[in-house]
Order: C-alpha cells, then structure tokens, then sequence
C-alpha cells in the first residue's frame, strides 16, 4: 500500500483476522491477499463520476465493492461516523446508497479524501463488484494489485 492508502477495518473483520492469524501464523500471505482483494478500489479521479449528498455533488475519487471515496473541500464537510444517503452517478447509472464516514484524509491545502463505507443490498454490493471488477481489468497488467 502506498500514496496515502489506508485499510479501515470495522471491529468485527479485525477481531477475525486477528483470530485466524493467531491460531494459524501461515495465513498471512492469504490474509494480506483476501484484505487487499476486498479493499482494492478503482481510481476514478477526473472521471464523470459523482455523488449527490443533500443536493451537493462531490467528484469520486475511487470505488470498491464495499466503499466509495470522494473529494471534499473541507475537513468538517462530514463527520467520522456520520450516517449519509448519497446517490451515486456513474457509468450512466443512478444509484441511492446509503453508507457511513469511516475517514478523512488531507490530499492538498484544499481537498480531503472522505472514504465512505458503504451498507449494501446484495444486489447493490453484486453491481458494484461487477464495476471494480471491470474497472480493475481496464487497468495496464503492472498497475493492478
């Protein structure tokens, strides 16, 4: 992981990790593998990608199957914790989601990284797998983790 990458666990998936790392040391390369698999986002940043919140649109930055990042221009746009209900434009499609603030990361003087952990309906969760997976083989084969 690097430029500025961050894993956010919930209690429940680190508890579990820690868990099945203790009991057996030899899963970590297949642990590090399935966290980094459920955490790859797409980059998105200067696409037409976007997210309406309470009728303000914010570019997305990136997108995985479980959470989406936006831009922001400030620190306090959002809380840690705030629950949000965003629709989510992208690739023609419209989307309502709701999902919850789980960081915000300074990128510029200007621009914060508010990362969004998403609560999905099967459904929601199997179309958004489908648009990493897409998005991740759209990628040159040395770029992709």
């Amino acid at each position: 992981m690097g430029n500025g990458e961050s894993i956010v666990f919930d209690d429940g998936e680190l508890d579990e990790l820690q868990r099945r790392l203790a009991s057996d040391p030899s899963l970590a390369p297949k642990a590090l593998e399935e966290v980094q698999r459920r955490s790859y986002r797409v980059p998105l940043a200067g696409s037409e990608a976007r997210v309406d919140i309470g009728g303000a649109l914010f570019e997305v930055v990136n997108i995985g199957s479980r959470g989406i990042g936006i831009a922001v221009p400030r620190e306090d746009s959002f809380a840690g914790g705030q629950q949000l209900e965003l629709t989510l434009e992208l690739e023609g499609k419209r989307l309502v989601l709701r999902g919850r603030v789980v960081h915000l990361t300074r990128e510029t003087e200007d621009c914060f990284l508010c990362g969004i952990r998403l609560d999905l309906s099967r459904e929601e969760e199997k179309e958004l797998r489908q648009i990493v997976q897409q998005g991740r083989s759209a990628l040159p084969a040395g770029s992709r983790p």
